[in-house]
């Protein structure tokens, strides 16, 4: 690309700029005529929340210097009360400090009844407090009528409050700043329905937590990039670059950090608002030194993070009435940053490289950002800033940088990976069948692990598990639960006479018979420990678990077990049924267990069902 190539490529991004102010302009002098106060009233009258939504309270507040006038007889002032334009600094008023208190007062009339209002309050430094119609709803920190009374407190405020019979509102606010550099109603006050104030507030929070998010987590991948590839320096700056902006968001705009961390010093939290910003910046600096080396003068990149770490050096050792001046500046300072390396962005673009085309119209936005808050900063009025979203969407933009450079680098790998493919293949073939070999494994380690070893049917822990979600499902179903506590008779001495694996041989065969019952009607059976078995049945009636019983009885008894002479292998049985909400699970097994324990006192080989009153006896035989 030659040079006129690129004066033709600065003359479209100029003419982008130029568009983008234009809309921004044409958006914030809307046709729409916004009702304001004067002389301390604001009628109401032509304007409709449900069409309009929230209004602005612009215009002219009664205003009281030196004065926290009662809400109740603010009336019999009105003859001493000066005017001030809301939202403005009150030392833009002739003969009035920056540090002091005052009380400010505005009616709204024309108000629609049998709705629930609100105030939100951007930031009136260093304290204020509320009244509606006589009557405080809230406040920031603490008036004082001096520095040693006030206590100062940071972020946005939202107040409810319900009008009743009346059909406008006195609002009455107490502030006081004796800590930041100016004071006043510096930012916008907002009245609007509840739901209204609810909504807008729950979509700012929402969008910023999405950037605070964004930010962090680009933050943390472009260091771990660097933890794992130390040679990519460029991710080591923009990585804290990253961090430090979603600090600043959580600190700015809703102020999410205070939510968090209330208890945090007024003074502290306004420092690191600024030390945020003005650290992020080298940061910056010395990132594009490397992204773009060779069209960035080391020398200007020193100079250029010198006087960013100045800046950060004046935040930290001088107090928050010197510091919180070097905004004005520092952004001015940003502002000669971002045009300079832009013209640096479009020498990259002339040269090809990957992303710098998305980055330089991102540093547009991020210019016109800048200059808008200058704007803002100099009048001393706090609205919604601009620069955050300027630098998240300029943080995007350099994120397509690093992608790109990060697509060449795969890029390469990609054609060196081509030489390899044949030995790719084999090791991929290799994986599959690895892989494929330990899900198998794994899959047999499961089943071990819910399967009794000897009886191959779920072990004690598989019991436990089933138990559990067949209660809920019984509980939610307000339906019975049944449990069958299944033990081998003599088991014991079956053992001491045959020898353990007789014993084990048992076992088995009788996990097989009971497991085949179960299977047939679709019901669960688990070994529960040593010769027991236990059996589920959910969504049996007392006696339809009785009548299963009775059939492992029979199958039992009629099935010959071993071919020794004189040997029979019998089981007892105890069934409980019960209904979830009139008791609990241990309740269940107890009353399983008492009643096997019944069936083995009363001579073995049949069952006993659990009964609220008695103890219901079949015997083996009988049945």
């Amino acid at each position: 690309m030659d040079k006129s190539q690129i004066m033709r490529f600065f003359i479209v991004v100029i003419s982008i700029a130029v568009a983008i102010l234009f809309i921004f302009s044409h958006l914030s002098n809307e046709e729409r005529k916004i009702p304001k106060a004067k002389l301390g009233v604001l009628d109401l009258a032509e304007w409709s929340f449900a069409e309009d939504g929230p209004i602005n309270l612009y215009g002219e507040w009664s205003f009281y210097w030196k004065q926290h006038v009662n809400p109740n007889t603010i009336n019999s002032h009105i003859d001493s009360a000066n005017y001030i334009e809301v939202p403005s600094q009150w030392s833009a008023q002739e003969m009035h400090e920056s540090k002091g208190y005052a009380t400010y007062q505005l009616i709204v009339e024309s108000i629609p009844q049998s709705t629930r209002y609100g105030l939100k309050i951007y930031n009136i430094p260093s304290s204020f407090e509320v009244y509606i119609n006589g009557n405080k709803v809230g406040g920031n920190g603490e008036v004082g009528r001096n520095k040693y009374d006030e206590k100062p407190a940071y972020g946005p405020k939202y107040f409810f409050f319900q009008l009743d019979s009346y059909d406008s509102a006195e609002i009455v606010i107490h502030t006081s700043n004796f800590h930041y550099r100016s004071g006043g109603i510096r930012g916008v006050v907002q009245f609007g329905t509840t739901d209204q104030l609810l909504a807008l507030k729950e979509d700012r929070l929402s969008f910023q937590l999405i950037m605070i998010g964004g930010l962090f987590l680009l933050g943390l991948y472009h260091l771990s990039i660097f933890i794992y590839r130390r040679k990519e320096i460029t991710s080591l700056f923009f990585g804290f670059f990253c961090l430090c902006m979603a600090l600043r968001a959580l600190l700015v705009g809703e102020a999410y950090f205070v939510k968090v961390f209330p208890n945090v010093p007024y003074v502290l939290h306004i420092k690191i608002i600024y030390l945020s910003l003005y650290a992020a910046v080298p940061l910056l600096i010395w990132f594009f030194y490397y992204l773009i080396k060779g069209y960035v003068s080391l020398l200007y990149t020193h100079i250029l993070s010198t006087i960013s770490l100045f800046f950060c050096l004046i935040v930290v050792f001088m107090p928050i009435e010197i510091f919180t001046r070097s905004i004005k500046f520092f952004y001015f300072f940003i502002l000669l940053i971002i045009v300079y390396y832009l013209y640096q962005i479009i020498k990259a673009v002339a040269k090809g490289k990957p992303g710098f085309v998305f980055l330089s119209l991102s540093a547009v936005f991020l210019s016109y950002a800048t200059v808008r808050d200058i704007i803002y900063y100099r009048k001393e009025i706090q609205d919604v800033e601009l620069t955050s979203l300027g630098i998240f969407i300029f943080v995007i933009g350099l994120a397509f940088v690093t992608s790109g450079r990060l697509a060449q680098t795969f890029t390469t790998i990609e054609q060196a990976q081509i030489q390899l493919q044949q030995g790719k293949e084999q090791l991929e073939k290799k994986v599959e069948e690895r892989t494929k070999e330990l899900r198998i494994a794994n899959q047999q380690l499961e089943k071990l692990s819910f399967v009794d070893g000897l009886t191959n049917i779920p072990n004690r822990r598989f019991f436990d598990n089933t138990l559990e979600k067949k209660w809920r499902e019984a509980d939610s179903s307000n339906k019975a639960l049944s449990l069958l506590m299944v033990d081998i008779d003599n088991f014991k001495q079956i053992n001491d006479t045959y020898g353990h694996l007789f014993g084990d041989e048992c076992l088995k065969k009788i996990a097989k018979l009971l497991e085949t019952e179960t299977d047939a009607i679709g019901k669960f059976i688990a070994r529960y420990g040593g010769e027991e078995f236990a059996i589920i049945l959910d969504d049996f009636t007392d006696s339809e678990a009785e009548r299963f019983a009775k059939r492992c009885l029979k199958v039992v008894q009629n099935v010959n077990i071993s071919n020794i002479d004189n040997f029979t292998l019998t089981i007892s049985i105890g069934v409980a049924t019960l209904i979830p909400h009139k008791g609990n699970k241990k309740e269940l097994i107890a009353m399983a267990d008492e009643a096997l324990y019944s069936a083995k006192h009363l001579g073995k080989n049949r069952l006993v069902v659990f009964g609220n009153d008695q103890l219901l006896q079949r015997k083996g035989d009988d049945q």
